[in-house]
């Protein structure tokens, strides 16, 4: 589905967000995101992939990723989860999910670099496909790295509109 991607360093010289989606069978998911408008280019580094994790563990694991005072950009789908975090001095806000298609088409007008030590998000990446032949349903499954990386690219995209 998304083959504008490739393995690169991470800019840290541009405004940073991070994704966070939320799971419950699958995998909590954080991607680290940067944006450099001029070149259209996303810059993608996961950070957390990891399942079976209580709020309380996943706060701490997030606080040990060195986000500081940087955006976390949330499914909003889990308000409790997000209260709680929050209440753990982290800065996060939730976010309203895209429409998939929608989200595909703002992704696939970015080259996407992808941190080389991303294995899960590089996986993901290679494995999502559509499961019907127009290319209209894409598999909803094992993109969890995907989402998060989309809440960190919407909210740094809605800020780096021209003026």
């Amino acid at each position: 589905i998304l083959n504008n991607w490739d393995y690169g360093d991470f800019n840290n010289d541009l405004p940073i967000s991070f994704g966070l989606d939320f799971g419950t069978r699958d995998p909590d998911a954080m991607v680290k995101v940067a944006i450099d408008k001029k070149t259209s280019t996303i810059y993608a580094s996961e950070m957390i992939y990891q399942n079976a994790l209580s709020t309380a563990m996943l706060g701490k694991l997030i606080k040990s990723k060195a986000v500081g005072h940087h955006l976390i950009v949330a499914d909003s789908a889990a308000t409790r989860t997000i209260i709680d975090l929050k209440s753990m001095g982290l800065n996060i806000q939730p976010v309203k999910k895209t429409p998939i298609l929608d989200g595909i088409k703002m992704l696939r007008d970015f080259k996407i670099i992808v941190d080389p030590n991303s294995y899960n998000l590089a996986k993901e990446l290679n494995s999502w496909v559509w499961i019907d032949k127009r290319g209209q349903i894409p598999l909803d499954s094992d993109n969890h790295l995907i989402d998060a990386m989309f809440y960190g690219f919407k909210v740094l995209s809605i800020n780096l509109q021209p003026t």
